[in-house]
């Protein structure tokens, strides 16, 4: 005869162990097993171990299937793929545009091909002019432009730089704004650095455009004189296209810089929310493409065009 002590159930396969403690029979022709009512445990059918598994199952798939939104695990893959997917939305847009630009300024009027046009007339003008002082104030000019936005991204950059060494303030700040996606404070700090790689790269284009400014003047110091020296058409012709190239390759890199300045204005709303990122992206790309394309300073370029070769004509 065996009474049953006590029993506990792994949690592989819910089997009920026993420990018996043999006593004296009494009266009992055959050996039987007594289960006592304070050892907390009932004869190990199968019946009992599928149930109890079948119910830790239901359990589990409700917390996945029927409450997702609750669950830490899912909340925070979700917040992932929309904080990858602005990213992506970002890089399509500004490396998107740019090729588009470049692509549809060979088809259709844009300010960068108009540019072009009147680029080469200056060139041709500075053959047929002694005194080219104008044109070297104008470089001059370009040149103050271009050097004052590469100190700006200089202390932009420090600035930024300043405020990763102190991200856990500005995580406390950030959080405390109205509709403000949660964010530790690591993710704070490759936002701030992906801004930092925006403006060093603004600053190598604009201080690549400062050269290329600079190279434009030594060749209208250089260009000689059509009126004293016998050159033919052709020969103007040809150097004021590569003149005029050299412009435009500075003009283009100072585009470049200025696009990667409205580009960090989108990204800042990156610390508010992903949605708005994505958002702030598209307008940035709405805004330039109508600077570019549909502005009425684009319009008045082309009337100056039209008016100056009918006057040619006439």
């Amino acid at each position: 005869i065996t009474k049953v002590t006590g029993c506990r159930a792994t949690p592989d396969d819910l089997d009920l162990k026993t420990q018996t403690k043999k006593i004296k029979p009494q009266n009992n022709p055959s050996p039987i097993k007594i289960y006592t009512q304070n050892s907390g445990c009932r004869p190990p059918t199968p019946h009992s171990r599928i149930k109890q598994k079948s119910g830790k199952l239901i359990t589990s798939a409700t917390n996945l299937i029927i409450e997702p939104g609750t669950h830490p695990m899912m909340a925070a893959l979700n917040t992932d793929w929309i904080n990858l997917a602005s990213l992506v939305w970002f890089f399509f847009c500004w490396i998107g545009y740019s090729r588009f630009a470049k692509h549809q300024a060979k088809k259709v009027n844009c300010i960068a091909s108009v540019m072009h046009h009147h680029r080469v007339d200056w060139m041709h003008s500075v053959l047929t002019r002694e005194i080219r002082v104008g044109d070297a104030a104008i470089i001059s000019n370009l040149e103050k432009n271009v050097s004052f936005m590469a100190s700006t991204s200089m202390l932009i950059l420090a600035g930024l730089i300043t405020v990763i060494a102190n991200t856990d303030q500005v995580t406390h700040l950030f959080s405390t704004l109205p509709f403000a996606s949660e964010a530790d404070s690591q993710f704070i700090q490759f936002k701030f650095l992906l801004l930092c790689l925006i403006f060093i790269y603004a600053f190598f284009t604009f201080t690549w455009a400062l050269r290329q400014f600079g190279f434009c003047g030594v060749l209208i110091g250089a260009a000689p004189n059509t009126v004293e020296k016998n050159i033919s058409d052709e020969e103007c012709q040809i150097f004021a296209q590569h003149c005029g190239k050299i412009l435009d390759q500075a003009s283009h890199s100072y585009n470049f810089g200025l696009r990667s300045f409205y580009y960090s204005m989108a990204l800042l709303a990156w610390f508010i929310h992903p949605l708005l990122f994505i958002l702030a992206t598209t307008i940035v790309v709405a805004i330039l493409y109508q600077r570019e394309f549909r502005s009425k300073s684009l319009q008045a370029l082309l009337q100056v065009n039209m008016d100056w070769h009918q006057h040619e004509k006439s």
